[in-house]
This record gives C-alpha cells, sequence and structure tokens, in this order.
C-alpha cells in the first residue's frame, strides 16, 4: 500500500480493518514508514554501520592522508583513532618547550 497509496487512505484503510492495539497510532507512523522504506538501500554517509566507517577510517590510515593518523583497534573496546597534521604536532612540541623554560 506504501507504494500506491497516499498516508490518509492507508490510515483510513487499517483504522477500519484492524482494532485499536494493532493498527497504526497515527498518520506520521505512516509517513515514517514510508520514508524508511525509501531510505532501505541507499548508504549514505550517516546510514552506514559501524563496521562501514572503521573500514573507510582503516583506508585513510593506509592512503596517508593528512590527519589520520592511526587506528587502533583492541578486543572488547572502543577504537581509538589519532588525528592531527604535522603542523599542530610542531605546535604542540613548541608550547611543551615554552612550559619547561618557564
Amino acid at each position: 500500500m506504501l507504494q500506491t497509496d497516499k498516508p490518509q487512505m492507508i490510515y483510513a484503510k487499517l483504522k477500519k480493518k484492524y482494532d485499536k492495539v494493532t493498527r497504526p497510532t497515527g498518520m506520521q507512523q505512516i509517513r515514517d514508514k514510508k520514508k524508511y522504506e525509501n531510505l532501505k538501500g541507499r548508504t549514505t554517509g550517516h546510514r552506514k554501520t559501524v563496521a562501514e566507517h572503521i573500514q573507510q577510517l582503516n583506508t585513510m590510515v593506509t592512503r596517508s592522508y593528512s590527519f589520520v593518523r592511526a587506528l587502533i583497534r583492541t578486543n572488547g573496546k572502543m577504537p581509538c583513532i589519532l588525528l592531527y597534521d604535522d603542523e599542530k604536532l610542531i605546535d604542540v612540541n613548541i608550547c611543551a618547550a615554552q612550559d619547561r623554560l618557564f
């Protein structure tokens, strides 16, 4: 029905067919279902799985992107991602050296 009918028509049909417990609670529920069905199968950045994000970061490390330097994975723990560029690392070294002078 999501493919052919409008949400109002679907809601009216389901309201007549099912009791209060099993029918949709409102038209918004039908709109959300239709939206979800349309998005299903698409892989946009925010709808990727965790494994796909990890693989993407792994590729960034191996291709030497400017700021993705390491991906540390330990069994049973969250992955750790080290992000820095050479300029920031030099800034940190300068600040640390200045602290030692004072």
